[in-house]
Protein backbone atom coordinates (compact mmCIF):
# COMPACT_ATOMS: atom_id res chain seq x y z
CA UNK A 1 0.00 0.00 0.00
CA UNK A 2 1.21 3.24 -0.65
CA UNK A 3 1.88 5.89 1.56
CA UNK A 4 -0.86 8.31 2.13
CA UNK A 5 0.24 11.75 0.65
CA UNK A 6 0.85 14.69 2.88
CA UNK A 7 0.57 17.43 0.53
CA UNK A 8 -2.73 18.67 1.67
CA UNK A 9 -1.63 19.53 4.93
CA UNK A 10 0.80 21.86 3.08
CA UNK A 11 -1.21 23.76 0.66
CA UNK A 12 -1.86 27.50 1.64
CA UNK A 13 -5.47 27.50 3.66
CA UNK A 14 -8.74 28.58 2.55
CA UNK A 15 -9.64 31.95 4.17
CA UNK A 16 -13.05 32.05 5.12
CA UNK A 17 -15.37 34.86 5.05
CA UNK A 18 -14.92 36.80 7.86
CA UNK A 19 -17.98 36.99 10.32
CA UNK A 20 -18.65 40.04 12.37
CA UNK A 21 -16.83 39.71 15.88
CA UNK A 22 -14.74 36.44 14.23
CA UNK A 23 -11.52 36.54 16.66
CA UNK A 24 -9.03 35.75 13.86
CA UNK A 25 -5.86 37.22 13.13
CA UNK A 26 -3.58 36.39 10.25
CA UNK A 27 -0.41 35.59 9.93
CA UNK A 28 2.15 36.58 7.05
CA UNK A 29 5.09 34.62 5.63
CA UNK A 30 6.63 33.13 2.68
CA UNK A 31 7.07 30.08 4.77
CA UNK A 32 4.50 27.70 5.11
CA UNK A 33 5.95 25.77 8.14
CA UNK A 34 6.53 28.45 10.03
CA UNK A 35 3.65 30.57 9.68
CA UNK A 36 1.65 27.47 10.50
CA UNK A 37 3.61 26.79 13.49
CA UNK A 38 2.96 30.19 14.65
CA UNK A 39 -0.47 30.18 14.27
CA UNK A 40 -0.73 27.33 16.55
CA UNK A 41 0.96 28.96 18.50
CA UNK A 42 -1.61 31.67 18.81
CA UNK A 43 -4.23 29.07 18.47
CA UNK A 44 -2.29 27.26 21.87
CA UNK A 45 -2.10 30.74 23.55
CA UNK A 46 -5.75 31.68 22.77
CA UNK A 47 -8.09 28.86 22.37
CA UNK A 48 -10.72 31.13 21.27
CA UNK A 49 -8.82 32.90 18.19
CA UNK A 50 -7.95 30.99 15.41
CA UNK A 51 -5.42 32.25 12.73
CA UNK A 52 -4.70 33.20 8.86
CA UNK A 53 -2.02 32.30 6.97
CA UNK A 54 -0.96 34.12 4.01
CA UNK A 55 2.31 34.27 2.00
CA UNK A 56 3.60 38.00 1.82
CA UNK A 57 2.60 37.85 -2.42
CA UNK A 58 -1.33 37.05 -0.93
CA UNK A 59 -1.10 39.87 1.74
CA UNK A 60 -0.10 42.81 -0.82
CA UNK A 61 -3.06 41.54 -2.55
CA UNK A 62 -5.29 41.53 0.23
CA UNK A 63 -8.14 44.76 0.41
CA UNK A 64 -7.96 47.14 3.11
CA UNK A 65 -11.61 46.43 4.13
CA UNK A 66 -10.04 43.03 4.55
CA UNK A 67 -7.27 43.44 6.44
CA UNK A 68 -9.19 45.63 8.81
CA UNK A 69 -11.22 43.34 9.51
CA UNK A 70 -8.96 40.68 11.45
CA UNK A 71 -8.32 40.99 15.17
CA UNK A 72 -4.80 41.46 14.69
CA UNK A 73 -2.06 41.01 12.24
CA UNK A 74 1.10 38.81 13.09
CA UNK A 75 3.95 39.52 10.99
CA UNK A 76 6.84 37.70 10.62
CA UNK A 77 9.66 40.05 9.26
CA UNK A 78 13.36 38.86 7.84
CA UNK A 79 15.95 41.13 8.74
CA UNK A 80 18.54 38.76 7.95
CA UNK A 81 18.24 38.93 3.89
CA UNK A 82 21.46 41.08 3.52
CA UNK A 83 21.36 41.02 -0.37
CA UNK A 84 17.88 42.29 -0.50
CA UNK A 85 16.56 45.72 -1.36
CA UNK A 86 13.48 45.75 0.56
CA UNK A 87 13.03 47.26 3.56
CA UNK A 88 12.35 44.64 5.82
CA UNK A 89 9.28 46.45 7.66
CA UNK A 90 7.78 47.99 4.43
CA UNK A 91 4.58 45.52 4.63
CA UNK A 92 4.80 47.10 8.78
CA UNK A 93 4.51 50.67 7.07
CA UNK A 94 1.76 49.43 4.43
CA UNK A 95 -0.48 47.81 6.87
CA UNK A 96 -0.36 50.56 9.58
CA UNK A 97 -0.95 53.39 7.02
CA UNK A 98 -4.22 51.04 5.58
CA UNK A 99 -5.56 50.12 9.05
CA UNK A 100 -4.34 52.60 11.23
CA UNK A 101 -6.31 50.93 14.35
CA UNK A 102 -5.31 47.41 13.90
CA UNK A 103 -3.00 45.72 16.39
CA UNK A 104 0.49 44.74 14.64
CA UNK A 105 2.67 42.44 16.13
CA UNK A 106 6.20 41.55 14.22
CA UNK A 107 7.99 38.70 14.71
CA UNK A 108 11.41 39.24 13.67
CA UNK A 109 14.64 36.76 12.24
CA UNK A 110 17.75 37.91 12.80
CA UNK A 111 16.99 41.37 14.05
CA UNK A 112 18.72 43.70 16.54
CA UNK A 113 18.20 46.02 18.79
CA UNK A 114 18.27 48.57 16.35
CA UNK A 115 15.65 47.02 14.30
CA UNK A 116 13.59 46.19 16.95
CA UNK A 117 13.44 50.10 17.62
CA UNK A 118 12.76 50.76 14.53
CA UNK A 119 10.03 48.33 14.23
CA UNK A 120 8.24 49.84 17.14
CA UNK A 121 8.91 53.29 15.98
CA UNK A 122 7.05 52.31 12.64
CA UNK A 123 3.83 51.71 14.28
CA UNK A 124 4.46 47.99 15.60
CA UNK A 125 2.39 46.72 18.73
CA UNK A 126 4.80 44.85 20.01
CA UNK A 127 7.96 42.77 19.03
CA UNK A 128 9.44 39.61 19.80
CA UNK A 129 12.92 37.85 18.35
CA UNK A 130 11.64 34.66 16.68
CA UNK A 131 13.38 32.28 18.49
CA UNK A 132 12.57 33.39 21.93
CA UNK A 133 8.92 33.81 21.43
CA UNK A 134 7.02 33.32 25.23
CA UNK A 135 3.68 31.64 24.89
CA UNK A 136 2.08 33.62 27.88
CA UNK A 137 3.21 36.76 26.29
CA UNK A 138 1.75 36.32 23.63
CA UNK A 139 -1.25 35.77 25.03
CA UNK A 140 -1.70 38.64 26.91
CA UNK A 141 -1.32 40.83 23.91
CA UNK A 142 -4.12 39.27 22.00
CA UNK A 143 -6.87 38.05 25.43
CA UNK A 144 -7.51 42.05 24.93
CA UNK A 145 -8.70 41.53 21.78
CA UNK A 146 -10.42 38.60 21.67
CA UNK A 147 -12.42 39.78 25.01
CA UNK A 148 -13.45 43.17 22.82
CA UNK A 149 -14.37 40.62 20.05
CA UNK A 150 -16.85 39.05 22.04
CA UNK A 151 -18.08 42.45 24.16
CA UNK A 152 -16.28 41.90 27.20
CA UNK A 153 -13.85 44.49 27.13
CA UNK A 154 -13.42 47.79 25.45
CA UNK A 155 -9.49 47.99 25.98
CA UNK A 156 -8.14 46.90 22.70
CA UNK A 157 -10.28 49.50 20.95
CA UNK A 158 -7.17 51.97 19.69
CA UNK A 159 -6.80 55.39 18.64
CA UNK A 160 -4.97 55.92 15.34
CA UNK A 161 -1.16 55.88 15.24
CA UNK A 162 0.33 59.28 15.25
CA UNK A 163 3.72 59.02 13.91
CA UNK A 164 4.56 62.77 14.98
CA UNK A 165 3.97 62.08 18.36
CA UNK A 166 6.00 63.09 20.89
CA UNK A 167 5.47 60.64 24.58
CA UNK A 168 5.83 61.45 28.14
CA UNK A 169 8.39 58.88 28.77
CA UNK A 170 8.29 60.05 32.46
CA UNK A 171 4.56 58.47 32.06
CA UNK A 172 5.42 55.24 30.67
CA UNK A 173 6.44 51.71 32.20
CA UNK A 174 8.62 49.32 30.65
CA UNK A 175 6.64 46.38 29.50
CA UNK A 176 9.77 43.82 28.56
CA UNK A 177 13.01 43.50 27.12
CA UNK A 178 12.52 43.02 22.86
CA UNK A 179 16.60 43.03 22.18
CA UNK A 180 19.45 42.30 23.81
CA UNK A 181 22.88 42.42 22.99
CA UNK A 182 26.11 43.26 23.80
CA UNK A 183 25.83 46.81 22.52
CA UNK A 184 22.72 48.06 24.16
CA UNK A 185 19.33 46.65 24.88
CA UNK A 186 15.79 47.89 23.85
CA UNK A 187 12.36 47.75 26.08
CA UNK A 188 8.83 48.09 25.31
CA UNK A 189 7.05 50.98 27.26
CA UNK A 190 3.68 52.22 27.08
CA UNK A 191 1.64 54.61 28.61
CA UNK A 192 -2.08 54.24 29.63
CA UNK A 193 -3.26 57.36 27.97
CA UNK A 194 -1.29 56.63 24.68
CA UNK A 195 -1.98 53.52 22.55
CA UNK A 196 1.17 53.08 20.87
CA UNK A 197 3.90 51.70 22.69
CA UNK A 198 7.77 53.00 22.37
CA UNK A 199 11.06 51.45 22.17
CA UNK A 200 13.81 52.72 24.91
CA UNK A 201 17.07 52.27 25.18
CA UNK A 202 19.78 53.37 28.04
CA UNK A 203 23.01 54.96 26.78
CA UNK A 204 25.97 55.53 29.84
CA UNK A 205 27.85 58.61 28.53
CA UNK A 206 30.49 61.22 30.13
CA UNK A 207 28.97 64.26 31.20
CA UNK A 208 32.71 65.63 31.18
CA UNK A 209 32.82 64.69 27.63
CA UNK A 210 29.92 66.53 27.34
CA UNK A 211 31.09 69.86 29.14
CA UNK A 212 34.25 69.91 27.23
CA UNK A 213 33.12 69.95 24.15
CA UNK A 214 30.25 72.43 24.52
CA UNK A 215 32.79 74.33 27.23
CA UNK A 216 30.69 74.59 29.84
CA UNK A 217 30.58 74.32 33.23
CA UNK A 218 28.97 71.48 35.27
CA UNK A 219 26.51 72.89 37.43
CA UNK A 220 28.13 71.14 40.65
CA UNK A 221 31.50 73.75 39.32
CA UNK A 222 29.54 76.89 40.35
CA UNK A 223 28.76 76.98 44.49
CA UNK A 224 25.57 79.07 43.97
CA UNK A 225 24.59 76.31 41.24
CA UNK A 226 25.87 73.63 42.77
CA UNK A 227 23.63 74.64 46.16
CA UNK A 228 20.38 75.12 44.51
CA UNK A 229 21.43 71.78 42.54
CA UNK A 230 21.29 69.58 45.76
CA UNK A 231 18.27 71.15 46.89
CA UNK A 232 16.12 70.99 44.54
CA UNK A 233 17.35 67.32 43.82
CA UNK A 234 16.16 66.77 47.36
CA UNK A 235 12.94 68.48 47.20
CA UNK A 236 12.05 66.88 44.43
CA UNK A 237 13.35 63.10 45.93
CA UNK A 238 10.98 63.86 49.12
CA UNK A 239 8.03 65.08 47.01
CA UNK A 240 8.61 61.66 44.78
CA UNK A 241 8.58 59.69 48.21
CA UNK A 242 12.51 58.95 47.46
CA UNK A 243 14.47 58.48 50.46
CA UNK A 244 17.72 60.47 48.59
CA UNK A 245 20.94 60.18 50.33
CA UNK A 246 23.91 62.41 48.66
CA UNK A 247 27.34 60.23 47.99
CA UNK A 248 30.13 61.69 50.30
CA UNK A 249 31.56 63.90 47.13
CA UNK A 250 30.21 65.42 44.31
CA UNK A 251 31.07 66.14 41.72
CA UNK A 252 33.06 62.56 42.10
CA UNK A 253 34.53 60.68 38.98
CA UNK A 254 31.57 58.41 37.70
CA UNK A 255 34.25 56.59 34.66
CA UNK A 256 34.76 53.36 37.12
CA UNK A 257 30.47 53.25 37.58
CA UNK A 258 30.12 54.09 33.75
CA UNK A 259 32.53 51.13 32.78
CA UNK A 260 31.19 48.71 34.98
CA UNK A 261 27.02 49.44 33.80
CA UNK A 262 28.81 48.97 30.32
CA UNK A 263 30.31 45.98 31.29
CA UNK A 264 27.32 44.56 32.64
CA UNK A 265 24.92 44.82 29.66
CA UNK A 266 23.53 48.39 30.05
CA UNK A 267 20.36 47.01 31.26
CA UNK A 268 17.53 49.27 32.83
CA UNK A 269 18.16 46.56 36.11
CA UNK A 270 21.84 47.61 36.17
CA UNK A 271 21.41 51.49 35.60
CA UNK A 272 19.04 51.09 38.42
CA UNK A 273 21.43 49.21 41.01
CA UNK A 274 24.44 51.54 40.37
CA UNK A 275 22.25 54.81 40.54
CA UNK A 276 20.31 53.41 43.25
CA UNK A 277 24.12 52.75 44.96
CA UNK A 278 25.01 56.84 44.66
CA UNK A 279 21.93 58.88 45.25
CA UNK A 280 19.81 56.22 47.37
CA UNK A 281 22.56 54.93 49.58
CA UNK A 282 24.68 57.66 49.41
CA UNK A 283 27.76 55.41 48.08
CA UNK A 284 31.04 56.53 46.82
CA UNK A 285 31.33 54.71 43.49
CA UNK A 286 34.77 56.47 42.64
CA UNK A 287 36.04 54.22 45.71
CA UNK A 288 37.93 50.96 43.82
CA UNK A 289 36.09 49.18 46.51
CA UNK A 290 32.72 49.96 45.97
CA UNK A 291 32.72 49.00 42.70
CA UNK A 292 33.90 45.82 43.05
CA UNK A 293 31.00 44.88 45.90
CA UNK A 294 28.54 46.79 42.67
CA UNK A 295 30.49 44.32 40.25
CA UNK A 296 29.75 40.94 42.34
CA UNK A 297 26.03 42.10 42.41
CA UNK A 298 25.67 42.71 38.98
CA UNK A 299 27.75 39.64 37.92
CA UNK A 300 30.45 40.79 36.32
CA UNK A 301 34.02 38.77 37.28
CA UNK A 302 36.84 40.62 37.70
CA UNK A 303 36.11 44.06 37.62
CA UNK A 304 39.45 44.94 37.94
CA UNK A 305 40.25 43.89 34.36
CA UNK A 306 36.48 44.10 32.99
CA UNK A 307 36.41 47.92 33.37
CA UNK A 308 39.97 47.81 31.90
CA UNK A 309 38.72 46.33 28.80
CA UNK A 310 39.10 47.49 25.51
CA UNK A 311 35.84 47.29 24.26
CA UNK A 312 34.13 48.77 27.08
CA UNK A 313 36.17 51.86 27.24
CA UNK A 314 35.35 52.17 23.24
CA UNK A 315 31.53 51.33 24.06
CA UNK A 316 31.82 54.42 26.48
CA UNK A 317 33.82 57.03 23.91
CA UNK A 318 30.86 56.09 20.75
CA UNK A 319 28.25 56.42 23.03
CA UNK A 320 29.35 59.94 24.50
CA UNK A 321 29.94 61.07 20.87
CA UNK A 322 26.64 59.99 19.34
CA UNK A 323 25.40 62.52 22.05
CA UNK A 324 27.52 65.17 20.88
CA UNK A 325 26.75 64.49 17.07
CA UNK A 326 23.21 64.53 18.29
CA UNK A 327 23.45 67.70 19.98
CA UNK A 328 23.25 67.09 24.03
CA UNK A 329 24.45 69.12 26.33
CA UNK A 330 23.72 67.67 29.45
CA UNK A 331 22.26 64.80 31.66
CA UNK A 332 19.91 63.01 32.12
CA UNK A 333 18.81 63.54 28.39
CA UNK A 334 15.75 62.50 26.62
CA UNK A 335 15.93 61.86 22.74
CA UNK A 336 12.29 61.16 20.80
CA UNK A 337 12.49 60.37 16.77
CA UNK A 338 15.88 61.92 16.65
CA UNK A 339 15.36 65.01 18.89
CA UNK A 340 16.15 66.15 22.07
CA UNK A 341 12.95 66.18 23.82
CA UNK A 342 13.86 66.82 27.62
CA UNK A 343 17.24 67.38 29.54
CA UNK A 344 15.72 67.14 32.56
CA UNK A 345 18.57 69.06 35.29
CA UNK A 346 18.46 72.25 32.57
CA UNK A 347 14.32 72.31 31.27
CA UNK A 348 12.38 71.06 34.81
CA UNK A 349 9.78 73.84 33.63
CA UNK A 350 6.89 73.62 35.83
CA UNK A 351 8.28 71.51 37.84
CA UNK A 352 10.86 73.63 39.09
CA UNK A 353 8.51 76.13 39.47
CA UNK A 354 6.60 73.87 41.59
CA UNK A 355 9.82 74.12 43.88
CA UNK A 356 9.62 77.56 44.07
CA UNK A 357 6.31 78.02 45.06
CA UNK A 358 7.26 75.64 48.05
CA UNK A 359 9.90 78.05 49.01
CA UNK A 360 7.75 80.90 49.30
CA UNK A 361 4.85 78.75 51.48
CA UNK A 362 7.36 77.07 53.66
CA UNK A 363 11.07 78.03 53.10
CA UNK A 364 12.38 75.90 55.75
CA UNK A 365 10.88 72.92 53.64
CA UNK A 366 12.37 73.48 50.67
CA UNK A 367 15.56 75.59 51.16
CA UNK A 368 16.80 73.89 54.42
CA UNK A 369 16.38 70.61 53.48
CA UNK A 370 20.34 70.16 52.00
CA UNK A 371 22.36 69.96 55.09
Amino acid sequence: MSKPSTRMDRREPTIAPLKSGAGRCLVVHDDLELRLRLAALVRRAIPKMDADCLSTSSFDALAPDRLAGYLALLLIVEFSLRDSTVDPLARLMRARELSPHLPIYVFARGGDERNAARTIKLGANDYWPIHSVIIGEVGAALQPLIDSAVGLSDSAIMAPIDPWRQPKIAGYSIVKTIADSSAASVYLARNDQLPQPVAVEFMPVLFAGLLNHFGQKGPAEIDSKRRFTYRFALWRARKMGISMRMPPNHPFNPIMALRLIIAAGSTRPVIERVLDAVFLHGRDVADVGVIAELAGELGVADPANALQAADVKQKLRENTDWAIRQRVFGVPTLIVDDEINITDMLTIGLERFGYEVTCCNDPTEALHAFE
